[in-house]
């Protein structure tokens, strides 16, 4: 201690000799660390050194990377918003290489940021230079990324007329069926192009605006037969390369560019990608053509044309964040996005003979019933007019009056509630001894009256956590006369069908986890078919779609078959049904077997069956006559919960709003499932 007190002056000059030498050498350091960073930050090679066409880039976009250096000083016209944006900048760029980087965990944490964060518009175009493929994947699937984030497309034929672009569509066209012949390309091609011709050699000897116009409105016409033969086409494996090579993604990009506002076009367009997608190793072209952007968009989209196939695409192609695979017959329509929440059980919807993924589940917009309330004859209108009727005022002391009263209203409206429910509409007029309901509520606005194009992708998940929520789509006919492709016929009947499922199901991973099965008419024989043949397999991954089925919802499905299915001889030759038709026929020996092979199954593993039956008959609008497809007898599996709704077959699996028994069922027991995987989980409800 003596020698620090007589050397104290000598010791504190050496230790702040020393700390000033430490930060002197620290800052050059930095320096020389941020000149590295500043010097990289910025390839030259991205920068185009020719000018631009007017008719290339009619209106200049703000994120092209050309004018970055004069955005850079309008905008930032002081020291401190330009440190400030420059420090944001450097930000985002350490995110981009963590995101690029090689821990898993860290990567998706990184990109979780990045895509939060408000950048310039330079800085957003040299990022999306800066992305690889895998990067732009996992940004386009965060919910809030901005667009500018990803490549804008190249616009290889913005110089090509309408005219120039359906010739180079007809090429592309005939390249698809020279690599892999196909009798639907062939036929588009002659149906299509023939008559392109005619209307350009009309064009070729007048050049009057009349006739542009007419180019125009013949492009509209004829460019989406084009696209649904190129999504027809990309459905089989083999054909999704041939899709990518010869320019296909710019050509159609450019097809885009022109018709973005063509819902016509957009679909096919986006089905083509979703098709496409089941092949990884194509994300690159994605990226490189601009297609990733346009997902981004088209995921958030309100119709669920467009969110849908775009959902799936970006979930195949997201390899970091996903193992499964989505095959063209599969749609993951909950989480769209990538999502932190784990999904405890699987609720898989399979439409009927018609229908689609995207309109079958839709909502009854014109009810035939009203609401009603135990108690009084009122109904949820009541409640926001009586809160309505209050006025408002710019009198301070007559709001605070005002307010005053509609806080009172509100609490007296509420403390009735609490006597009162209300009973759901579509309230089942016929139930067996196992119904359980429920078939009311208390009186709440938890639940809004807005429509929806699926309530299977927008109320469930919404209404109950840790779901993944799946759709199943299939192509059928009534007809052999109405078939499109005879490449298609052989995978017609229900067996072959439900092969076909089961890889597509294994496939998503489907059997993993608990599973719900929610299904419209023909849809459940599917499901039991496919239950039947997977207890039958030695395989573990298919047998557990079976072992972990929890709950199957039949919404009127034929176990006997239909009358309607069942025609005469001289009926049958003009009709010519198609093998789907033959199969439902009353009394088919096919439908038989299966429902004998599903009874026993749920001997040996505990199903809970739930059974909706139309018992109102269904109009065909063509020839104005009403007919039951599907009998109250022959939808009554004789096991489970039964309930007689008054409902036609179309409306049977469309629920009036999130206050009809149709939904309420559903999501009651989707809930109790939920709920007691949780607990064996050892989760927290």
């Amino acid at each position: 201690m003596d020698y620090f007190r007589k050397n104290k002056k000598i010791i504190l000059e050496i230790s702040s000799f020393l700390t000033l030498l430490t930060g002197s050498m620290w800052i050059v350091r930095k320096i020389k660390v941020t000149k590295h960073v500043l010097n990289s930050a910025f390839d030259p090679s991205i920068i185009e050194i020719y000018e631009p066409h007017q008719e290339e880039i009619p209106q200049p976009q703000p994120y092209y990377v050309t004018s970055w250096m004069n955005a850079t000083y309008e905008e930032s016209k002081s020291f401190l918003t330009k440190t400030k944006n420059f420090i944001k900048f450097m930000f985002a760029r350490r995110l981009l290489n963590i995101a690029q980087g090689d821990n898993k965990v860290l990567r998706m944490r990184a990109i979780e940021r990045l895509a939060q964060m408000e950048l310039q518009n330079w800085q957003h175009s040299l990022i999306a230079h800066m992305c690889n493929a895998k990067t732009a994947v996992a940004l386009a699937r965060t919910s809030g990324t901005n667009e500018n984030f990803f490549l804008p497309s190249p616009r290889k034929f913005s110089k090509y007329s309408n005219k120039m672009l359906l010739h180079s569509l007809k090429d592309y066209m005939i390249g698809l069926d020279y690599d892999h012949s196909h009798d639907c390309v062939k036929k588009t091609i002659s149906k299509v192009f023939v008559d392109a011709n005619d209307i350009s050699r009309i064009i070729d000897n007048e050049h009057g605006s009349e006739d542009l116009s007419v180019m125009n409105s013949y492009s509209e016409q004829q460019i989406p037969i084009c696209l649904e033969t190129i999504r027809h086409h990309s459905i089989f494996d083999d054909n999704c390369y041939d899709i990518v090579d010869n320019n296909g993604l710019y050509i159609l990009m450019e097809i885009y560019n022109r018709f973005d506002a063509n819902i016509k076009v957009c679909i096919p367009l986006c089905n083509i990608l979703a098709n496409i997608s089941s092949r990884p190793d194509i994300v690159e072209e994605l990226h490189r053509s601009g297609w990733i952007r346009v997902l981004s968009k088209w995921i958030n989209h309100q119709d669920i044309r467009l969110s849908g196939p775009a959902g799936q695409a970006l979930a195949n192609l997201d390899r970091d964040a996903m193992v499964e695979r989505f095959s063209s017959n599969l749609y993951l329509l909950h989480p769209s996005n990538r999502c932190a929440e784990k999904a405890l059980v699987d609720v898989v919807f399979v439409h009927g003979l018609l229908g689609n993924v995207f309109y079958t589940w839709r909502n009854n917009t014109n009810p035939d019933m009203p609401i009603n309330l135990i108690g009084k004859p009122a109904g949820r209108k009541d409640n926001s007019h009586t809160c309505s009727t209050v006025k408002k005022t710019s009198d301070p002391t007559t709001q605070e009056y005002i307010d005053e009263v509609e806080q009172q209203l509100k609490l007296e409206w509420d403390a009735l509630g609490r006597d009162f429910e209300f009973v759901y509409y579509d309230i089942p007029e016929q139930s067996n001894e196992e119904a359980t309901g429920p078939y009311s509520s208390p009186i709440d606005n938890k639940y809004s009256e807005e429509p929806t194009q699926c309530w299977a992708k927008d109320w469930l998940p919404n209404d109950c956590s840790h779901l993944r929520v799946l759709g199943v789509n299939y192509d059928t006919t009534l007809s052999v006369w109405a078939q499109m492709c005879p490449d298609l016929n052989m995978n017609n009947t229900l067996d072959l069908r439900s092969h076909e499922l089961i890889d597509d199901l294994v496939a998503a991973g489907v059997g993993k986890r608990p599973v719900i099965w929610v299904t419209h008419s023909m849809g459940g024989l599917l499901v039991k078919n496919i239950l039947s043949i997977v207890m039958q397999s030695d395989n573990e991954q298919m047998k557990n779609l079976c072992l972990n089925t929890k709950e199957i919802f039949f919404y009127s499905t034929p176990h006997c078959g239909s009358k309607t299915a069942s025609f005469n001889q001289p009926t049958t030759l003009i009709v010519w049904p198609s093998i789907e038709v033959q199969e439902l026929r009353e009394g088919s020996p096919s439908l038989t077997r299966i429902h004998k092979n599903f009874m026993d199954i749920l001997n040996h593993v505990p199903i809970k069956v739930i059974s909706f039956v139309e018992n109102r008959p269904t109009m065909v609008s063509a020839f104005k006559w009403n007919f039951n497809p599907v009998e109250p007898a022959s939808a009554n599996p004789g096991v489970g919960e039964y309930y007689e709704v008054p409902q036609n077959h179309l409306g049977i699996c469309k629920p009036t709003n999130r206050y009809s028994f149709l939904y309420q069922k559903v999501l009651k027991e989707v809930k109790e499932v939920v709920k007691s995987v949780m607990e064996e989980s050892k989760f927290k409800f």
